[in-house]
């Protein structure tokens, strides 16, 4: 089975910004997993959660469900609940001790069907959310947009529901999302508690969508016309005008299937307006794009399923392999990590 590590990054920026390096520095005591963590999470530059989801991708296997928690950025981590049988597959926290946790859904892997789950504990206990209809079925992301405002959304590949709350997680109002995005929901990124973006895929084109009222109505404000079958798997913004989005391509049968796609092209979205419009621009072609994260509007990588992550320091016109990212000795082996989240502090901290 292929091995994925998560990584604990410090990102050390020279003094001279001419001659800028950007360092990733792997943590040895940060747990490692069968298969990957989907998401991390950090309050602060030094508190932080990591969601672990499954094993394997059978019912009959080893279910995980982990929840680590740092309070040191990084150095090391504690395991503070382990349900052994749910897909965990985003996380979210207001402060120190309450939170949210998604959960993919998915009875293929799991017999787990709650969507998402609160915690007032620092992620020790996890009760399950009582949603209104529309239910979800799984949350792949959660935007904490403040103490009281928190949104959530998902599946991937359905149905495309939308959540917030605006108590803190005491009650919730849901969205069907299906008009906008009729295959799934992805991930997003709120500026306010009215303001925000989301992606996913709408028919078998990628899509962005944008709300300026708090979600009660939503804008197109992409959506690819190549029919090839892709989504918007994570959106980044390193500045309020300028935003980048990675595209993941699922082949035509619409899901992920391993490595084996053939060849085919791959794209990421740049905006440079605020998100008012997008512009496609060319990536490494064969690559299965998931993690995207920016440390400004120009420097950034993208990273995924098929190995190395690639850098970009002239805002995506060109990309080159990070090699600071491989650790070709034990225990971090072949394959080299495979990233899906970037989380971002300040204009040198990176996780």
């Amino acid at each position: 089975m292929r091995k994925r590590i998560f990584l604990s990054v410090l990102l050390c920026i020279a003094s001279t910004k001419l001659f800028a390096q950007y360092n990733w520095v792997v943590y040895p005591n940060t747990p490692t997993t069968p298969e990957r963590f989907d998401d991390v999470y950090f309050i602060n530059p030094n508190q932080g959660w990591l969601v672990e989801p499954i094993a394997a991708y059978s019912i009959t296997d080893k279910i995980l469900g982990k929840v680590y928690e740092t309070r040191n950025a990084g150095v090391t981590w504690t395991l503070v609940h382990d349900s052994m049988e749910s897909y965990l597959r985003s996380v979210g926290f207001i402060d120190s001790l309450h939170g949210f946790i998604g959960n993919l859904g998915d009875q293929t892997v799991t017999s787990d069907t709650v969507a998402m789950y609160s915690t007032n504990d620092g992620g020790k206990t996890l009760t399950p959310v009582n949603f209104p209809s529309p239910r979800p079925k799984g949350i792949c992301g959660i935007s904490v947009v403040s103490s009281s405002v928190v949104y959530a959304y998902g599946r991937y590949y359905g149905p495309s529901v939308l959540a917030k709350t605006i108590d803190g997680g005491k009650s919730w109002k849901t969205y069907d999302m299906s008009s906008y995005a009729s295959v799934g929901l992805i991930d997003g990124w709120f500026w306010s508690k009215d303001t925000g973006f989301i992606t996913g895929q709408n028919g078998p084109n990628s899509v962005i969508l944008h709300t300026t009222d708090g979600g009660e109505t939503w804008q197109t404000v992409y959506e690819a016309t190549r029919n090839d079958t892709d989504h918007v798997w994570k959106i980044f913004f390193p500045s309020r005008n300028v935003g980048y989005g990675s595209i993941e391509y699922t082949g035509n049968s619409g899901i992920y299937i391993s490595n084996n796609l053939g060849s085919y092209k791959t794209y990421f979205v740049k905006t440079t307006d605020g998100g008012k419009t997008w512009t496609e621009h060319p990536f490494i072609p064969n690559y299965d794009e998931e993690g995207c994260g920016f440390i400004n509007d120009t420097v950034g990588w993208i990273g995924g399923w098929t190995g190395m992550s690639y850098i970009t320091k002239d805002g995506g016109n060109s990309w080159a392999l990070d090699s600071s990212f491989g650790i070709a000795s034990v225990p971090y082996t072949q394959p080299l990590p495979y990233i899906n989240r970037f989380r971002k502090f300040g204009d040198s901290l990176f996780y």
